[in-house]
């Protein structure tokens, strides 16, 4: 979330339509008072947690439903603390009413103020996105320990033939180093008789940027 700290007052009529303004964004928006108690908690708010603003708004404890882990909610406060109330792009992660985390990102905003709202903050869920990223992750993590694992040997070139990573399977079998190969082209360890044949696959339509041999 983005907290926007209250700077300077503005007149009623500005103040209401800019808050008119604000709560009708489709980010998540969020405001406290002057005993820190939310005063608002908008429709997207509702959408992305499952709790309604009559279970947030004046509870005088809405971290046990959003924040139910203690050392989390601890290590937020002083998050708080250290950057005095301002901050961007930072992600939370919130308990929703189905027990399921989202993370939601605050994006960048002016800091404007708006009367009898101490701070408010704007959010965005970007919990499918983390999804994704943590998903890939996952998947590169598993591809590292199937190349560095395999019996096969295995080199990835570019499309000039130099290789950029060999497993110790591929190191191996041919008496190298993995140190000793990465940099050279693959062509200073092609039999004379196969190098025709390892150029043609290397320069095919098909090939991609970068190339994966097998042994």
């Amino acid at each position: 979330m983005t907290q926007i700290p209250d700077k300077k007052p503005v007149n009623s009529s500005e103040d209401e339509i800019l808050k008119s303004f604000i709560k009708a964004m489709p980010l998540m928006i969020t405001a406290i008072d002057d005993d820190n108690l939310f005063i608002e908690w908008n429709h997207e708010c509702e959408r992305v947690t499952g709790f309604l603003k009559e279970e947030i708004i004046n509870n005088p404890d809405p971290s046990s439903l959003l924040y139910p882990d203690p050392k989390y909610f601890e290590s937020l406060k002083e998050f708080w603390v250290k950057k005095k109330g301002t901050y961007i792009n930072q992600v939370w992660k919130i308990r929703c009413k189905t027990e399921k985390t989202k993370q939601s990102v605050g994006p960048i905003s002016p800091r404007i103020p708006c009367k009898g709202w101490r701070s408010w903050a704007i959010g965005l869920d970007v919990s499918e996105l983390k999804d994704v990223s943590e998903k890939l992750s996952e998947s590169e993590n598993l591809f590292k320990t199937v190349y560095n694992s395999a019996d096969t040997g295995i080199a990835l070139c570019d499309m000039k033939g130099f290789l950029l990573n060999v497993n110790s399977s591929f190191a191996e079998m041919i008496g190298y180093e993995v140190s000793e190969i990465v940099g050279k082209n693959f062509s200073d360890f092609t039999h004379p008789d196969d190098l025709g044949v390892e150029l043609a696959m290397l320069n095919s339509p098909q090939s991609s940027k970068t190339s994966i041999m097998f042994l």
